[in-house]
């Protein structure tokens, strides 16, 4: 049996990282956890000892009501050749015949960055009400590793090593190929002057002539057939044997105003296309709109009426929802989400960079800091999603490339989900799709 002693303060997230920890591999024996009256978390095997140092949620120093993480330092160390992070704490490693004593806070390090620590308290937002990468405590280039991840492995390893104990990381490796459909179509409930600007668009900045001919042609002729956003089919057959899982996350209700898009699902030719996702196996999800983010009942309205067209075409309820724009308060959201009776959530990524918004590539169940309990529904961390590759930093093919290739080796390593984002919007012409189709080459070498 493994004991693990948890100093006095804060139980509930302590024990709330520990049992985090050890969800993620299987070992045999069992497990014990107690408080003790010490400094340190105490894991004992055997008379064997590793200390780590308490620092983050030391009950003299953290508060969920405000922030308290101060003596933030990134640090990035390494034991025998096993890197691990470290926000709190020092920077040894000490060794003798039965203890290994941490310096470094690794614990509440892992706490900080799954629970999203700074996100309840950080009051930097962009003009959409968003946290973005470039708000955090840390460099945007230190979201390319999962820092969870990698401590959790550095805490088996030395496990592994000192108490001579087998461990297994659990779980495979998944690849999420999923699709935001703001736009089932983009000639439908458009006016003739936005028709105009969009096709002069596709001409100037797309370079897609034959995007614009289809796109008039079908705005003429009535006929979605040649609706260039029309392409849900490519994309499923695209997908087919090459990803894991495919979700398509789908617009319920378009509300005037904001930065919603007109579409609407109980129009016969969104059913129609809703219909071929289902047939062909693959997952429709709840895509919240603009406005959801601060208002409840528009949110509840939006998973029920998604309900009920799945119904009538004869599908279950959905259970995956992903943020239109990626847009969602922390402190609020997640109760939402709950409260709907929703199982699983995609929005955690960052809109302005790629990366390891939470430290980790694996599904999971959050923390609600400021309530002090942990939520029954799972977190699918966002790694990647076009508009902020084409956007926001202007990738070059190459990079996209090589961003997707280098992100999936990273969570292959550690048996998680490589959950990417491409809007079917983004594959309208023959060179989007072309680029579409090298990305899923290159997440399966």
């Amino acid at each position: 049996m493994i004991k693990v002693y948890l100093p006095k303060g804060n139980y509930i997230e302590k024990k709330y990282v520990i049992d985090y920890i050890f969800s993620q591999f299987s070992f045999s024996g069992e497990l014990e956890i107690s408080e003790t009256e010490g400094k340190n978390y105490v894991f004992e095997y055997n008379e064997l000892k590793i200390c780590v140092k308490d620092c983050f949620l030391n009950k003299e120093k953290y508060s969920n009501i405000i922030r308290s993480d101060d003596d933030f330092t990134f640090r990035q160390l390494q034991y025998q050749g096993i890197n691990y992070y470290s926000f709190f704490g020092g920077n040894e490693l000490n060794l003798s015949d039965n203890t290994i004593e941490i310096t470094s806070d690794i614990i509440g390090t892992i706490f900080w960055i799954l629970t999203r620590y700074e996100e309840y308290f950080g009051e930097s937002r962009d003009k959409h009400n968003r946290f973005l990468s470039a708000y955090s405590k840390l460099d945007a280039k230190e979201y390319h590793m999962p820092i969870a991840d990698v401590n959790v492995m550095f805490l088996k390893s030395v496990f592994e090593l000192f108490f001579k104990v087998n461990f297994t990381l659990k779980g495979e490796y998944k690849s999420i190929a999923t699709h935001d459909i703001d736009y089932p179509f983009i000639t439908k409930n458009v006016n003739l002057k936005a028709l105009l600007k969009n096709t002069l668009g596709d001409v100037l900045m797309r370079k897609s002539i034959l995007l614009a001919l289809k796109r008039l042609y079908s705005y003429v002729t009535g006929d979605k057939r040649f609706d260039p956003a029309n392409n849900i089919e490519w994309i499923i057959n695209s997908n087919q044997n090459k990803v894991s899982h495919s979700i398509f996350f789908y617009i319920a209700i378009s509300r005037q105003g904001g930065l919603d898009t007109l579409c609407d699902i109980s129009d016969e030719d969104e059913k129609k296309q809703i219909k071929s996702v289902l047939d062909a196996n693959e997952e429709i999800g709840l895509h919240p709109s603009y406005l959801t983010s601060e208002n409840y009942e528009y949110f509840k309205e939006e998973k029920s009426k998604l309900d009920n067209i799945l119904k009538s075409i004869g599908s279950k309820e959905i259970s995956s929802s992903r943020q239109h724009y990626l847009r969602f308060d922390i402190r609020t959201h997640y109760r939402n989400i709950e409260e709907l009776d929703i199982s699983h959530e995609y929005s955690l990524g960052f809109t302005d960079y790629c990366g390891f918004r939470s430290g980790t590539c694996r599904p999971y169940f959050p923390f609600d800091v400021l309530n002090r309990s942990k939520h029954k529904f799972t977190v699918h961390p966002l790694l990647i999603m076009d508009t902020t590759l084409l956007k926001y930093l202007k990738t070059s093919k190459k990079e996209i490339l090589n961003i997707h290739s280098n992100f999936s080796k990273t969570v292959k390593n550690y048996k998680g989900e490589f959950i990417y984002l491409w809007h079917n919007t983004e594959l309208m012409t023959s060179r989007g799709k072309k680029l579409y189709k090298e990305i899923l080459k290159v997440i399966n070498h």
